[in-house]
């Protein structure tokens, strides 16, 4: 028995979904595919990270797919015989609903039994955080390595801050005059999904930034946007942007201070959440002091 998870939505969704898929799994007793090729991160996790789950197929993934899908029944049925290879990508139309672009529903229901030997899910939003899913991450050597080189050019006590500035609106003037005396006074490490809030706190504070987050029109979404995907249509691309993000999540956990501007941001309280957890900090990251 197995459940095949698209997890969807952006860095939070995606490690929240497959921790709430790993769950089912464990009451139902499947075994959890992930595939994250069919959503905004648009390659394979293991580059990235392994995950101590127990369930969790460990293999080539897609190709694994594709022979359930030949060779067991499937829900939805629409999947059966289809290479996982030519799934189209996956959409939000609604809350709750998603689906193929050629209009198959993934977003199955997990709180009820199904006979098929196969259940497909997709969806995206988080929990209050992705801390429990972090206690069985590992970081790539490549991922590792990646982040330690821009946490040796950050300074010795910087204070890390969080704006989302895109889908999602935060009242940043009134941010920075809230916190302008500690912002004046401390090294500051700036990340955000809005390019030109970068700029400012730059040129304010002199902020540290190593973000090379695609430049998208005000209010799209920064990961999931078609005018966002469309920026990075290459492997290399994909790659960075993968990199930049989960780099930013963990270096905005190891700054002194934490600060963000909106609670509508589940990537914002999942950093809130590591970063008082200073345990699971070094455990994810060997480097730190």
């Amino acid at each position: 028995m197995y459940l095949v998870c698209y997890p969807q939505g952006g860095w939070n969704d995606m490690m929240s979904r497959i921790w709430y898929c790993h769950q089912y799994c464990q009451q139902t007793g499947r075994m959890l595919v992930i595939d994250t090729t069919k959503n905004w991160f648009r390659d394979d996790l293991s580059f990235y990270l392994s995950l101590s789950l127990p369930n969790m197929y460990n293999g080539d993934v897609s190709q694994f797919i594709t022979t359930l899908y030949a060779t067991e029944r499937v829900f939805p049925k629409e999947l059966e015989g289809m290479n996982n290879d030519d799934l189209s990508p996956i959409v939000w139309k609604a809350p709750g609903h998603m689906e193929t672009d050629t209009g198959i529903i993934l977003s199955t229901r997990l709180h009820q039994v199904y006979e098929e030997k196969v259940v497909v899910y997709a969806d995206c939003g988080s929990h209050v955080h992705i801390n429990p899913i972090l206690c069985h991450t590992l970081f790539s050597q490549s991922v590792l390595q990646y982040v330690l080189e821009r946490y040796k050019r950050l300074p010795k006590g910087y204070a890390s801050v969080h704006i989302r500035h895109t889908d999602y609106k935060s009242p940043v003037d009134d941010f920075i005059k809230e916190h302008r005396a500690i912002f004046s006074n401390t090294p500051l490490f700036i990340a955000s999904d809005h390019y030109p809030t970068i700029q400012l706190f730059q040129r304010e504070f002199g902020a540290y930034s190593f973000s090379s987050i695609p430049s998208v029109p005000d209010g799209k979404n920064i990961h999931e946007s078609t005018e966002a995907q469309s920026l990075r249509t290459s492997k290399d691309a994909i790659r960075a942007f993968n990199l930049d993000t989960i780099a930013d999540f963990l270096l905005l956990a190891c700054g002194d201070d934490y600060y963000y501007s909106s609670n509508q941001s589940g990537f914002s309280r999942s950093v809130y959440f590591l970063h008082q957890e200073k345990g699971l900090v070094k455990w994810l990251l060997p480097f730190i002091e």
